[in-house]
């Protein structure tokens, strides 16, 4: 019986590990700052080229990552969830820098992650990046404003972002 009890406990601890992460932070309307341009070139996992122009008009999960950063990694299990739920309704980006393409691509066939990841070709249309704020994300809207900005790790699999996405998904 304690054994049982010591394994439940156990499994509380680990599922509310990605729980006690923060809440992505969410805009309100009227400090939402549009995406300057989708024109944004990209390499995907495949290495071939494509533009960011495809997503317009489309929610547009962002997302620049540090595949060196251990905790940044230990979240990928949270934006899988995420990525599973969401994957026919939104686009995502998943961005890594190009230096690291034989490291992302071990670690996603490792870990069976199946969300898309791609490597900027171009800057990021709103500016640069701080590589001391990564992981760093954006939700962009389908009328190009950025409804979300979220620097460093998040609960995206929380119920308030869910209900966020959403709402953009039936506007």
């Amino acid at each position: 019986m304690k054994k049982l009890i010591l394994f439940f406990s156990f499994l509380f601890l680990c599922n509310c590990k990605q729980n006690n992460l923060p809440e992505p932070i969410v805009i309100s309307f009227e400090n939402q700052k549009l995406l300057k341009r989708y024109n944004w070139d990209l390499l995907d996992a495949s290495t071939s080229s494509y533009n960011m122009l495809i997503y317009d008009r489309n929610i547009v999960f962002i997302q620049f990552v540090d595949v060196n950063d251990k905790r940044t990694i230990e979240n990928f299990d949270v934006l899988q969830k995420f990525y599973d739920d969401y994957k026919t309704k939104i686009e995502f980006i998943i961005a890594v820098d190009s230096k690291y393409q034989t490291k992302v691509k071990k670690l996603v066939k490792d870990n069976n992650y199946t969300f898309p990841y791609s490597f900027p070709l171009s800057p990021f249309p709103n500016g640069k990046i701080n590589k001391d704020s990564l992981p760093h994300t954006f939700v962009v809207s389908k009328k190009a404003r950025i409804v979300s900005e979220t620097k460093g790790l998040a609960n995206w699999d929380s119920k308030n972002f869910r209900k966020l996405i959403d709402g953009l998904i039936k506007q």
